[in-house]
């Protein structure tokens, strides 16, 4: 389609739509784009100017100029609320890819999609030859212009200064670079909008969230001992602690009331033996100290038995 049709769609596509003006007063209107380089984008007409559409899509508000414009089809509300997220396909280096994923994800409308893994579009065949291209962007662009569905193709290589060069491009139309180190946060939040070509917002990047706090009252999970476990935790002198330490207070009452009963006789027959007051308190400790083993054994294995 030549320039002059396309400028006289646009025109007629413009009639009634909004100035700046009338832009609050006005019901939304959506229109479907087919652009000069590749792009098409489900957007809202937000206003008319001199050079071009302002309209906003979910990948941000730009201005497209008219000379841009191949064609413009009106559209509900619907399909600019339901359209699918713009594919990002990515040829990079793994070194580089956690910064990329993050910096197009600031992005609402994108999704990233490393070179070698599927893509709606594609045919495996491509896949695998854009697997292959390797840090080649003439090569991903070349696999990315059959593709059935416009998709924006990225990649980042290092310059001889030793700088990073991001190169990204739609899908059939011309490469857009930037030779600037995209290494800051701030300077990829401003480098990403710029390179799919809306607005960069004011704010610049978002702050790294802080980690979720961990969830509040959640009952941990009770252990089960082993048969040594429960051995080694009988001689623990605190009655009923084996069950206890399996969540079991059954059975830690079941060991109280053995070992406190046992030691407060055992206690009584040592004050009646005659021996005197230190041999007294030996035996009553040494018997106290067993009658707990003994308890803790019985009641630790009925709680290892009842879990």
């Amino acid at each position: 389609m030549t320039r002059g049709i396309a400028h006289l769609l646009a025109a007629v596509a413009l009639v009634g739509l909004p100035s700046p003006a009338e832009a609050q007063d006005r019901k939304a209107q959506y229109r479907h784009l087919t652009l000069a380089d590749g792009r098409q984008l489900t957007s809202e007409i937000l206003s008319t100017e001199a050079i071009g559409l302002r309209l906003r899509s979910p990948l941000g508000d730009a201005v497209v100029s008219f000379e841009l414009l191949v064609d413009m089809v009106p559209v509900e509300r619907e399909d600019y609320e339901n359209q699918a997220n713009v594919k990002v396909y990515v040829s990079a280096p793994l070194e580089h890819r956690e910064h990329l994923t993050e910096a197009f994800g600031w992005i609402e409308g994108a999704d990233v999609v490393f070179a070698g893994e599927p893509i709606s579009g594609l045919s495996a065949d491509q896949v695998s030859s854009a697997a292959a291209c390797g840090a080649d962007f003439g090569c991903l662009l070349d696999v990315v212009a059959e593709s059935t569905e416009w998709m924006y193709a990225a990649s980042i290589t290092s310059t001889e200064a030793g700088d990073l060069k991001l190169l990204v491009s739609p899908s059939g139309g011309t490469a857009v670079s930037k030779s600037e180190n995209p290494d800051t946060r701030d300077g990829r939040w401003a480098l990403v909008h710029e390179l799919v070509m809306v607005d960069v917002p004011d704010g610049g990047a978002p702050r790294v969230p802080k980690k979720p706090p961990k969830a509040a009252g959640e009952p941990k999970a009770p252990s089960v001992m082993s048969d040594n476990q429960v051995v080694a935790a009988s001689f623990v002198p605190l009655p009923g602690y084996p069950s206890f330490k399996q969540g079991d207070a059954g059975g830690g009452l079941v060991a109280l009331g053995i070992a406190l009963p046992t030691s407060a006789l055992l206690v009584g027959a040592a004050g009646h033996g005659g021996q005197s007051v230190p041999q007294t308190a030996l035996v009553a400790g040494i018997g106290t100290y067993a009658a707990t083993v003994i308890a803790n054994s019985i009641g630790g294995q009925m709680s290892k038995k009842s879990r």
